[in-house]
């Protein structure tokens, strides 16, 4: 048996990792992305705190997007409640690149 843990981007919708990866530069999400994965996408409810631009949005976003691309949701699958406008200036093109 390993003492590894397990990588919690193996949850994550192969398609969507290749975004990611592509997308940010990086390859490891971080912490709070890989923290929410497997609660989130598990249906669990969750408030994520961190400071400005530490990837919360992804955070939140990352495990349903996997689902409706690993389950083929159709239609309106997913509701995101934006907290602020500035938020929303950017958020659609990131979307968009993570789930092309």
């Amino acid at each position: 048996m390993s003492d590894v843990p397990p990588d919690p981007t193996d949850l994550l919708h192969p398609g969507l990792i290749h975004h990611i990866v592509n997308a940010l530069g990086r390859p490891r999400l971080r912490p709070l992305q890989e923290e929410s994965i497997a609660p989130l996408k598990n249906g669990a409810d969750a408030v994520l705190i961190a400071p400005t631009a530490s990837g919360k949005t992804e955070a939140a976003c990352f495990p349903p997007l996997s689902r409706m691309a690993q389950e083929n949701w159709e239609g309106t699958s997913v509701l995101y409640v934006c907290p602020l406008k500035a938020l929303l200036n950017n958020l659609l093109p990131r979307l968009e690149t993570y789930t092309s």
